[in-house]
């Protein structure tokens, strides 16, 4: 069984937004814009006594709604699954479960049915179902069908002409009465981002670490054997009290005979209470040893090694392989880079992406880079939180999904027998982190090298724009061949790209190449060719960058250089690659008298782009958190 999609109305800030999943989900997107309201709709939903108080209903315009609902579709179903829960499947084998929460009232999980409505009305009586079942029995309309002795006994009868008469029925929304069933099979755990880790060591195997463990370790089996063990000293006890009996039996009838002189009419009986022993119950305990030799709970753990007891757990169940138990996980985690450093990151991702492999499902929130993959494009969800209409701001979610990578692919490429594999093996090459960071931004400024972001960097220093402040990134594609691959990515996820790259006509015309500025054109949606200089949606030069700030600056760039570069323990070539020395060699040349017009320029487009860019989403309120 596979969690196919949500669909969630009224929720913190899902005012309505349907989010499918893969089998691995990672959800991106600014805080606030409701990541985190996806996660808690999976909680509550799957937590049958959670509750719903005023701050999760969606609100916005000065309206509110009245009610939330989190409706969950499940696909996949094995055998077993789809014979459990045969009367809700839909015509495609899917189960479509919802829970509703009204404002100031009772939840209800609801699914649908084929039903007969009269059959249904007396399922939803809080009494009297077997009077109600007897007289629509008596009444002759359903042929066949016979009076009940008990309620139990009409509902069997209900069912049993409902299978019989599939034309007389009719899908009906009724009460889910399987969620036990459903949450077992399902097997539902959430990791949330700043919550006490040292909660998930449960000791009857609620919290997340025990059962995770309990996929490794069989603790059922364990507790067969103690509860034969306890049964057989309860009989032995039984036994021995009965041998030690006679020693009080006299004395017990004398003290009998005397009570009679005293209570006259009250009889004294007595024996051994029952010898039943208590059964012991398996529990995990954890502790943790620090370098230093001491041993402390874990609750006195930073949050670091706390979490970090929960992803080896994880890690456990990679290097258990087939050792492990075969029971299916929906693991939801918020945030799993939380108090983990990069290295930990990239372990822990490559963790997630093996499970998910395999018997797990994985869906999670994260800021980093390290938990997005190209080979996960198909599970890529993009939050942003917009104001559409006057109602006020809500989420909305996109989908980055490889046939919508496929199509853009031919456009930008115009590659006809690309296939999935091709391009995701492509991309894997020119998306690492550093550029995968990427998604994370409001607009990406692309360069070709480390040269170019000294310089871009510099212009916005010199302007006074502060570019991480404004979401602007400045990326370098490893040269202009990767850039075309970059950008389509990124402009797929609905990034705004600058992309500034070189003409390199200083070379033999083999040596431009010519392929990549016009896949970057095509994937800018210009046509022509391109120009050199500072346009609307892209810039570029002529030679190179560093070669237009040596034509701006005439002499005075190599003596400044070589001071900025020297200043900074730099060697010349090493230091033009440097933003601080690019930026002091700039001002070095200003005091005597060169100003580079191109970075004056770059520094104005920048000012522009970052004016341009759409206002950032509203603050969250308590209510319409993430």
């Amino acid at each position: 069984m596979q969690l196919e999609r949500a669909e969630i109305k009224g929720y913190r800030s899902l005012r309505e937004v349907t989010v499918p999943f893969a089998r691995l989900t990672s959800c991106i997107g600014p805080n606030g814009s409701g990541k985190s309201s996806l996660l808690g709709a999976l909680r509550i939903f799957f937590d049958p006594s959670a509750t719903a108080d005023e701050r999760d209903y969606w609100s916005g315009g000065g309206d509110s709604v009245e009610e939330i609902s989190i409706r969950l579709t499940f696909s996949d179903l094995a055998d077993e699954e789809r014979t459990a829960f045969e009367a809700f499947l839909d015509d495609a084998n899917q189960l479509v479960v919802e829970r509703r929460f009204e404002r100031g009232g009772s939840a209800v999980y609801l699914g649908s049915r084929l039903a007969i409505p009269q059959f249904l009305t007396i399922r939803m009586l809080d009494r009297a179902h077997r009077t109600k079942f007897n007289e629509l029995a008596d009444s002759g309309s359903f042929e066949g069908l016979e009076t009940a002795t008990s309620k139990d006994e009409a509902f069997m009868k209900m069912d049993a002409w409902e299978s019989a008469h599939p034309d007389r029925c009719e899908v009906l929304e009724v009460e889910f009465d399987l969620i036990d069933d459903l949450i077992a099979q399902v097997n539902f755990l959430s990791i949330d981002a700043f919550e006490d880790p040292s909660e998930h060591v449960g000791t009857q195997g609620k919290g997340a670490v025990a059962q995770l463990l309990a996929k490794i370790i069989d603790h059922r089996s364990v507790q067969d054997e103690l509860d034969v063990i306890t049964k057989e000293a309860t009989e032995r006890s039984e036994e021995l009290l009965q041998e030690t009996s006679d020693g009080f039996s006299e004395f017990a009838v004398s003290m009998e005979g005397q009570l009679t002189r005293f209570a006259p009419g009250f009889n004294l009986k007595v024996k051994w209470a029952s010898a039943t022993i208590q059964g012991a119950k398996p529990r995990l305990e954890l502790s943790i040893e620090t370098a230093d030799g001491l041993n402390r709970p874990l609750e006195y753990q930073g949050h670091g090694v706390q979490r970090a007891l929960m992803y080896a757990a994880l890690t456990a169940q990679v290097e258990a392989g087939s050792n492990a138990a075969s029971d299916q996980v929906l693991l939801a985690i918020e945030e799993p880079e939380a108090f983990q450093h990069p290295l930990s990151c990239r372990v822990l991702s490559e963790t997630l992406r093996e499970l998910s492999r395999r018997d797990y499902q994985i869906i999670y929130s994260t800021h980093s880079p390290y938990f997005i993959h190209p080979e996960l494009v198909n599970g890529l969800r993009i939050f942003r939180r917009e104001s559409p209409t006057d109602d006020g701001a809500e989420t909305l979610v996109e989908s980055l999904d490889e046939t919508r990578l496929l199509e853009e692919w031919h456009r930008v490429f115009e590659v006809e027998d690309a296939t999935i594999t091709s391009v995701l093996a492509r991309l894997e090459r020119h998306l690492p982190p550093q550029v995968l960071e990427g998604l994370f931004a409001r607009l990406c400024i692309l360069v070709e090298g480390p040269e170019d972001e000294a310089v871009i960097r510099s212009a916005a220093l010199l302007s006074d724009l502060d570019l991480d402040a404004a979401g602007m990134a400045v990326i370098q594609t490893n040269g202009k061949p990767g850039m075309p691959n970059v950008l389509a990515f990124l402009s797929l996820a609905g990034i705004h790209i600058y992309p500034i790259f070189d003409l390199d006509r200083q070379h033999n015309e083999a040596d431009q190449n010519r392929e990549a500025e016009a896949q970057i054109l095509r994937a800018l949606g210009v046509d022509g060719e391109p120009q050199a200089g500072i346009h609307a949606v892209y810039a570029c030069w002529e030679q190179n960058m560093t070669e237009r700030l040596r034509a701006d600056l005439g002499e005075a760039y190599e003596e400044s250089l070589t001071q900025a570069a020297g200043a900074s323990g730099y060697s010349a070539d090493r230091g033009r690659k440097v933003p601080a020395v690019v930026a002091d060699l700039l001002k070095r040349a200003a005091d005597i008298g060169a100003e580079s017009e191109t970075v004056r320029d770059l520094g104005t487009r920048m000012s522009e782009l970052m004016e341009a860019l759409p206002q950032r989403p509203l603050a969250a309120q308590p209510s319409q958190d993430e």
